[in-house]
């Protein structure tokens, strides 16, 4: 037997371990879970007329829906020195629309916000509490169905003169 005939029968055999390799570890895998483990589903029925409310899940993520409602107050693209300020609208953008679904403490409070912004940019009371009404508004009318109140907001610089703004959202159980 020459070499090259040798070296073809150590490559199907190295390739033949390497198959049975992972053939052993799919099947490892697979008996992880034992099959008694399985909790039983339960489907529980409400009888007619009592079903409880379906929720209609916004097509838009929040985040998106978070920039549009805050568009005619934000600079975007915002400049790379302009994102603490970007963030510190955002911030009030997100415990507004918290305030217009009923919704409290899941980012910093309206107050806090605003207060917070003022010292960033120089914006007297009045003219505060007529942005924040303007943009609860807003909210109404954007976004009327929308029940879900944010959890968290953040913007990002991705790279030099990029950023992306983060936010998530959330439904509260109502009982």
């Amino acid at each position: 037997m020459n070499r090259s005939q040798q070296s073809r029968r150590e490559d199907k055999r190295r390739r033949h371990e390497q198959r049975k390799r992972k053939d052993a570890a799919r099947t490892r895998r697979s008996d992880d879970a034992p099959a008694g483990d399985l909790e039983p589903l339960l489907v529980v029925l409400a009888p007619p007329g009592r079903e409880p409310p379906r929720i209609e899940v916004p097509a838009e993520r929040m985040s998106d829906a978070l920039v549009s409602l805050m568009e005619p107050f934000i600079p975007w693209p915002p400049a790379p020195d302009e994102l603490a300020l970007l963030e510190a609208w955002l911030l009030l953008g997100a415990a507004v629309w918290n305030h217009t679904v009923g919704q409290s403490g899941a980012v910093k409070s309206v107050a806090e916000c605003a207060h917070e912004l003022a010292s960033l940019v120089e914006v007297g009371r009045d003219e505060m509490l007529a942005i924040i009404d303007q943009i609860a508004a807003r909210k109404r009318r954007l976004f009327p169905s929308d029940l879900r109140f944010v959890v968290d907001v953040r913007v990002v610089e991705e790279a030099p003169g990029r950023a992306r703004v983060l936010a998530a959202g959330a439904w509260y159980a109502r009982r």
